[in-house]
């Protein structure tokens, strides 16, 4: 009886100090106010206590950190885009550029924020909370995300109004894109590329968050997340075009295409034959949305798990 009081007190300790920190500082950016806005409308995510406090109490959610981070990306991709007059360059090299940095950044943030919380000792509190692990690591993987959205944002900006400025006659229309009369383009490619970034994004936070509550240390987290999503872009294509001589330009090498984010970008931007890329972007969405799925229910698994064996 006496312990479950503690927990009791403990559970409405937490729950104030909270609430006290989910009131909306006098500073926010507009985008931060409408996301805080719909956590008190009960929106998924949103919601979560987690997720609240650490877009509040981090540096993450500084009004001066976000407009740095979407005015340097939005000015870089822009300017990124005008290497080369075509379309297909002018948005490519931005898309490739934004999802590398993407990459890098993502298991720096999502990674150390999970496991701060074992470094500081705070997960015991957390614990002590009605709210499940999946819940807590929802809101840390997804506070992270957040943290970096000013990239994704000025990366779609450019990708979908840089080509309103392009030639008509160049070569990205005889694509059979649709060209509206006043210049705007909605494309079947560009609704590709951002589902691969989507995808490729949202593995390296369930990865990340993986490594987080595996290693509980951020350098160890980090170093480790680098080296997987490193070997799977990086070293797994060059050691399979040496070894088994696979050409990426081949059709019939979707698999191998299609196990690389980047090649696949390539093949939604440069490739003319719509079957072709239509079925490998559907074997990546297939291949990484299920290694996401199962890596962010390992790491929710784990998580419990561990919480478990340390009570």
């Amino acid at each position: 009886e006496i312990a479950v009081r503690r927990k009791e007190r403990r559970t409405v300790l937490l729950t104030r100090v909270l609430a006290r920190i989910a009131r909306p500082p006098d500073r926010l950016t507009a985008f931060t106010r409408w996301v805080l806005q719909l956590g008190r409308l009960g929106a998924p995510i949103f919601s979560n206590p987690v997720f609240i406090k650490e877009v509040q109490s981090e540096f993450s959610g500084k009004p001066r950190f976000r407009r740095i981070v979407f005015w340097a990306s939005l000015a870089l991709f822009f300017l990124l885009s005008l290497v080369d007059n075509g379309v297909r360059v002018s948005i490519g090299v931005p898309f490739m550029f934004g999802l590398g940095i993407l990459v890098l950044v993502i298991p720096g943030v999502v990674a150390s924020s999970v496991t701060r919380e074992f470094e500081q000792g705070s997960i015991d509190l957390l614990r002590g909370t009605l709210l499940p692990m999946r819940s807590i690591l929802a809101g840390k993987a997804f506070a992270g995300a957040f943290a970096w959205v000013g990239i994704a944002a000025a990366l779609l900006i450019v990708v979908f109004v840089r080509p309103m400025f392009a030639d008509p006659a160049s070569d990205y229309w005889g694509r059979g894109n649709w060209h509206p009369p006043h210049g705007w383009i909605l494309t079947v490619g560009d609704a590709l590329v951002v589902v691969v970034g989507g995808l490729t994004c949202a593995f390296a936070i369930a990865l990340s968050a993986l490594m987080g509550v595996i290693f509980r240390r951020s350098v160890t987290a980090m170093t480790c997340s680098y080296l997987a999503l490193g070997g799977l872009f990086i070293l797994l294509p060059v050691l399979m075009a040496v070894t088994f001589d696979v050409d990426y330009d081949l059709p019939d090498e979707m698999l191998a295409v299609a196990l690389n984010p980047f090649a696949v970008f390539g093949v939604c931007f440069m490739d003319n034959d719509w079957n072709w890329t239509g079925s490998t972007v559907l074997l990546f969405s297939v291949l990484y949305g299920g290694a996401t799925v199962g890596l962010w229910l390992l790491a929710v698994s784990v998580a419990t798990t561990s919480a478990e064996r340390d009570v």
